[in-house]
C-alpha cells in the first residue's frame, strides 16, 4: 500500500447574519464538521441562535454592533481558551483532523476518503485505520494488532 494523498478536514463556524421576525431577532450560523464520525456533521448545517445560546460547539455570547446590522458575533468555542469574534467575512476554522486515499499497487486499488476508525480489506488481510497525520497514515492489522505506518511520497501532493 501506498498513500496517494492527505487532506485535512476542518471544522467551521460561519456567522450568516441576522433573522427579523416579528416574533423574534435571530443570527444565522453555518458549521461544518468535516471530522466528525456523525455523517450528517460533516455537511453544512446552519442554526438560529440569540445572544446566550448553546449550539453544542460552541455558545453564542453575544453580537457586534446594531442588532439589527451585525458585524460579526463573539462565540465561545468549546476547547478554546479565549472568546472567539466571526464577522461574515471571517469565520472561525481549525483542521480537526485528516483523510487518506491509499492505493495498492499489485491490483491498482483505490481506497478514498478513509478516516480514522475505517476498515480497509487487502487480499484477505482486514486493517484498522488507527491515525492520520499530516504526513503518515497509521493502520493495524486487526487480527495480529500488529501496525504499521505508511508514509506520504514527499513527489506526491498533500492536499
Amino acid at each position: 500500500l501506498e498513500v496517494e494523498q492527505i487532506i485535512p478536514l476542518y471544522t467551521r463556524i460561519e456567522f450568516l447574519g441576522v433573522r427579523i421576525t416579528p416574533y423574534s431577532t435571530r443570527y444565522e450560523f453555518q458549521i461544518t464538521q468535516q471530522a466528525s464520525t456523525n455523517r450528517t456533521e460533516r455537511t453544512a448545517r446552519r442554526k438560529f441562535l440569540t445572544p446566550g445560546e448553546d449550539a453544542g460547539l460552541f455558545r453564542f455570547r453575544e453580537i457586534l454592533g446594531d442588532p439589527k446590522h451585525p458585524k460579526g458575533a463573539v462565540v465561545e468555542i468549546v476547547d478554546e481558551p479565549k472568546p472567539v469574534i466571526i464577522t461574515t467575512n471571517k469565520p472561525y476554522q481549525v483542521i480537526a483532523g485528516y483523510a487518506a486515499d491509499l492505493r495498492q499497487k499489485r491490483t491498482n486499488r483505490l481506497y478514498s476518503h478513509l478516516r480514522v476508525g475505517d476498515r480497509i480489506v487487502v487480499g484477505r488481510l482486514v486493517y484498522n485505520v488507527v491515525a492520520i497525520e499530516p504526513t503518515e497514515v497509521t493502520l493495524e492489522e486487526s487480527q495480529t494488532r500488529k501496525r504499521v505506518t505508511l508514509r506520504l511520497n514527499k513527489t506526491q501532493k498533500n492536499g
